[in-house]
């Protein structure tokens, strides 16, 4: 399972549909998909395929400000069923959720971002074990510096 921070974009002038993207937490787009409602115009296809394309999640959120288009920004689901879900070792859930109520809405959305960091590094390495998510969690793995991995 991932996680993403989702925008829906609308064009208000001549086009009847929705291009919504799917940003990962480190900010980097990783998916979108435009409505089949109506096709895009050719000139809007040269401008959102130009030099506009927002590939990053900073890049769509300047769109909000420009009269033309209407931005919804979906919020990211920081409840524990997402962190537990995403973690994937499913052992001592009272003590993790208990854990996870404690920590403000900036660490949870590290706290699930650095999962995939984490898993990433124990794939590299042999021998290592995952901790259990309440370690995880006690112990602010996310915090961690696992060396630079995509």
């Amino acid at each position: 399972m991932s996680v993403y921070k989702t925008y829906t974009l609308m064009i208000n002038r001549g086009w009847k549909g929705e291009i919504v993207f799917k940003y990962h937490l480190n900010g980097f787009l990783a998916a979108f998909d435009i409505s089949d409602n109506e096709p895009l115009s050719e000139q809007q296809s040269k401008w959102l395929f130009g030099p506009n394309f927002p590939y990053k999640e900073n890049q769509i959120k300047q769109f909000k400000g420009i009269l033309n288009f209407t931005l919804v920004e979906s919020e990211l689901d920081l409840g524990f069923e997402t962190f537990w879900s995403m973690y994937g070792l499913k052992v001592k859930k009272i003590r993790s959720q208990k854990l996870w109520d404690k920590l403000s809405n900036t660490d949870r959305r590290c706290a699930i971002s650095g999962i995939r960091i984490y898993n990433n590094y124990l794939t590299r390495k042999t021998g290592i074990q995952k901790a259990n998510p309440d370690t995880y969690l006690n112990q602010r793995y996310w915090e961690d510096d696992y060396g630079s991995v995509a």
